[in-house]
């Protein structure tokens, strides 16, 4: 290929190579300035959400007494296996 054959495939490339990396930090700009307040405004619904739950479902105040059944050999809760 001849020189001045490159030269001219070389600047025609070039300014749409430059507006696609120009694209390219636009685009991360972009996602870096809006993504982040979205992320922490979604986060910030999300736990009111989450506590208004919360609400909802209160944890029962069960107050019966628990009784835990131990394996009167080997002293073992939940001994499945009989002792010889």
């Amino acid at each position: 290929m001849p020189p001045e054959l490159g030269m001219i495939v070389a600047r025609g490339t070039w300014p749409r190579l430059s507006f696609c990396v120009t694209i390219m930090w636009v685009s991360i700009a972009l996602t870096g300035i809006l993504g982040v307040p979205f992320v922490l405004l979604w986060w910030r619904l999300a736990d009111q959400w989450a506590e208004s739950e919360r609400k909802r479902f209160k944890a029962s105040t069960d107050t019966r007494e628990r009784v835990v059944i131990k394996d009167h050999k080997s002293g073992d809760a939940g001994s499945e296996l009989p002792q010889e």
